[in-house]
């Protein structure tokens, strides 16, 4: 069975983002096609009216086009994400059906954030490098969503489905004016009526949540989701199914959907379930750190690394350390249930990319602590570690997940013909996946962005973003947020070289690599944490708490003035904390 293609997606790949489609020529990198073949080394890339016109040492240039030097650099798909949900925010107040905490804040002043932001949220997903993402359910309010791409200036390409069908009822607690997430059909007949309803939007797909409501027969349920999917197929909408176990999954499949939503972590699928993938031409999303959310708002945001705290909405990362007591916390029972999980969905994902081209990867951004944008880099690692190589992530998150769009896309690729949509990488993917956070340039339909333009980070997250990648021991990703001309000054630390006011301890930030490469290594055993912040204009001020295992705390006021967006000047001011007390 091949994906269903409406025309709105066909318009789709060509229309969405406002920005207008250009001529460039990219030259001297290595390009990855993501479509099976070699790589092509010190390669041409030319681009004319947002389209590749060439690849390879030959391709002849167009007159007059911006040139990109990417000597030694490389080139490869825009990523592109499945599941994600625009009108959630990623913050603690996020999912009030699932942690009620209006009485804090209110979910209004949540949906509000979603509106006033949701051009920042365009430009957070572009300098992560996805050039394309699909909301797979939400309120009618989606299709705004998908209008206002359509006119930003800066964009990714967005398609949205609307409001989900189900035969369970939705939470009201999502509502906002009677907008719900979620339409209930009791019987076939009223499924049939709700997707001709959505078809007058145009939906890019249409989503069906499957399950069985108490007391009533699963028949029921099954001939409702065979109804979605025939009428949907009728108007030529693909149909995707929210099935959250391997039973409900195969019946989605034995049903005709085209996409499962979700990946199975209840049991590990078996040959038959690849078979049935392949048969259909079904897609399958990963969505391995979708589960995720509730620990890393636990942890307040601790475990974030330098290019997510740069790039993630400071708005909902500060939210999660308000979390009541407790919250995100399981007991080792309830742990180890979810590590078992887990481990059966990342090793489902490597069958599937084993048996099938059927895996696409997709986040479930917006979701409480899995935030819009840099999910997809933390999606990327959980693969990793699920076992596939590094090809197999590369091509389920470019021209797998392109077909989430259209059975013939237009972007997902780098072949002659393609929207230019494309990353220029400082390193190679297919020897390290985390290679996509070092993006050099994002090209979206042959305009060329460059990252740290795309998103202008506030000097509170430049520093916190530092002080993520000294936790890391990522001693570049350190230098880098450092000005070349970095002074750092020391007083009352016995380690320092002097504290005098006028004399730094560090000069330069090839001096501060130098210097931090000697003890910022896997065995060094001091953490930062912010206790709170204060900033005016590019100056800002911490309170610190630096810890390590069997040592006295010491506790720090930093003081940081920042030029250019990099830090230019360090004081670092310390003292024993002594023992530390709740709250601290």
């Amino acid at each position: 069975m091949r994906l269903k293609t409406s025309a709105v997606v066909v318009s789709f790949g060509l229309l969405s983002g406002g920005a207008v489609a250009q001529d460039l020529a990219i030259l001297g990198a290595t390009v990855i096609p993501a479509n099976g073949g070699e790589p092509i080394a010190n390669a041409i890339v030319t681009v004319e009216d947002g389209r590749i016109t060439g690849i390879g040492p030959g391709a002849a240039i167009p007159e007059g086009a911006p040139i990109v030097n990417a000597t030694g650099k490389f080139v490869t798909p825009g990523l592109v994400d499945t599941h994600v949900h625009l009108y959630q925010s990623s913050s603690l107040y996020t999912r009030p059906d699932a942690r009620d905490l209006r009485d804090v804040r209110s979910y209004e002043s949540d949906r509000e954030h979603v509106v006033a932001g949701l051009d920042q949220t365009f430009r957070r997903y572009l300098a992560s490098g996805v050039t394309a993402l699909l909301d797979g359910g939400g309120p009618m309010q989606s299709f705004d969503f998908r209008d206002a791409a359509l006119a930003a200036e800066v964009s990714p390409r967005v398609a949205v489905a609307g409001p989900m069908i189900s035969t369970i009822e939705g939470s009201a607690a999502l509502a906002l004016n009677g907008d719900m997430t979620m339409r209930r059909a009791e019987t076939p007949e009223a499924a049939r009526a709700l997707v001709k309803e959505l078809a007058v939007q145009a939906p890019d797909l249409i989503t069906f949540w499957y399950g069985v409501p108490a007391g009533q027969d699963p028949a029921n349920a099954i001939a409702t989701m065979k109804a979605t999917i025939e009428e949907a197929g009728a108007a030529r909408i693909r149909v995707a199914v929210h099935a959250k176990t391997y039973e409900d999954a195969k019946l989605a499949l034995e049903a005709g959907c085209d996409l499962l939503v979700h990946g199975i972590d209840d049991a590990i699928v078996a040959e038959e379930f690849t078979a049935l993938l392949a048969q259909t031409g079904a897609l399958y999303t990963s969505s391995l750190g979708g589960s995720t959310g509730s620990e890393r708002m636990a942890m307040a945001g601790g475990d974030l690394s330098a290019f997510e705290v740069r790039i993630a909405d400071p708005w909902a990362v500060e939210s999660w350390a308000e979390a009541p007591a407790g919250v995100g916390a399981l007991s080792p029972e309830r742990a180890a249930m979810r590590r078992e999980r887990a481990d059966r969905a990342g090793a489902n994902a490597a069958s599937v990319a084993a048996a099938t081209d059927a895996l696409i990867l997709g986040t479930g951004a917006g979701k409480p602590g899995v935030l819009h944008g840099v999910s997809v880099h933390r999606e990327l690692e959980l693969l990793s570690r699920a076992g596939l190589s590094n090809e197999q992530i590369i091509e389920a998150a470019t021209a797998n997940a392109a077909r989430a769009f259209s059975a013939e896309p237009e972007f997902g690729t780098v072949e002659v013909g393609k929207l230019a949509d494309l990353l220029i990488l400082d390193e190679n993917p297919l020897e390290d996946i985390g290679a996509f956070t070092k993006i050099y340039r994002v090209i979206k339909g042959g305009v060329e962005h460059k990252p740290n333009e795309l998103i202008e980070a506030s000097p509170v997250s430049v520093v916190k973003a530092a002080i993520a990648a000294f936790n890391a021991r990522d001693v570049d990703a350190y230098a880098d947020l450092h000005h070349p001309g970095v002074e750092v000054y020391s007083f009352n630390d016995p380690d320092a070289a002097g504290t005098d006011e006028n004399r730094p301890v560090i000069s330069g930030q090839d001096t501060l690599r130098s210097a931090y490469a000697g003890y910022l290594t896997p065995e060094f055993p001091w953490t930062i944490r912010v206790m709170n912040s204060f900033a005016d204009g590019e100056t800002v001020a911490m309170h610190q708490i630096l810890t390590a295992p069997g040592e006295e705390p010491v506790r720090a006021v930093v003081v940081y003035l920042l030029e250019d967006g990099q830090i230019r000047k360090v004081r670092n001011y310390y003292g024993s904390a002594g023992p530390l007390k709740s709250g601290d």
